[in-house]
């Protein structure tokens, strides 16, 4: 097993043997109340799931790999788990980015405010409002640039942008 299918079990792992902390998420399909993953109903949207880069043992992870279906689960896994420990969405929602990135082989870039709070899912000002933006440090150096469209019940990839920047290799 590769590392990043590592972290998907290792973080699977410690939400499904937690016998503290019981996980409770309803999976949905298409449902736009939710975007991916909503934290206050514990809901995560597979169909939106799905519109991302597969992962798995045959993706190269030394090539850029920006925003995977492994990750997306994972983060909304690791946020609900988060929520089962008494945490807020702020407090929960860093390290399940830092999940996703542990299972895409990359990390997920944000920006920290003044008042403390972090972010790292923006509006794409190129396309509006109803799309978001994300950036991912790949391993190269690059950054990779994921955008996509939720206006209706399944979200669409409009986006991703290929590296950007120069690679550590150069």
């Amino acid at each position: 097993m590769n590392d990043e299918g590592k972290a998907f079990f290792n973080h699977l792992s410690d939400g499904i043997n937690d016998k503290e902390n019981n996980t409770e998420t309803e999976v949905v399909f298409g449902k736009s109340e939710v975007i991916v993953g909503n934290f206050v109903t514990s809901q995560i949207d597979i169909a939106d799931i799905d519109q991302f880069n597969e992962g798995g043992s045959d993706i190269d992870y030394s090539k850029p790999t920006g925003a995977t279906k492994q990750g997306k689960l994972i983060h909304e896994l690791v946020e609900q788990h988060q929520k089962a420990k008494g945490r807020d969405l702020d407090s929960a929602h860093k390290p399940a980015s830092e999940a996703e990135g542990a299972v895409n082989g990359n990390k997920r870039l944000g920006k920290k405010w003044a008042d403390g709070s972090w972010q790292d899912t923006f509006t794409s000002k190129k396309h509006g409002p109803g799309h978001a933006r994300q950036v991912f440090r790949e391993k190269d150096g690059t950054t990779t640039t994921v955008i996509y469209k939720y206006t209706s019940g399944v979200i669409s990839v409009v986006g991703q942008r290929r590296p950007t920047g120069k690679s550590k290799d150069k």
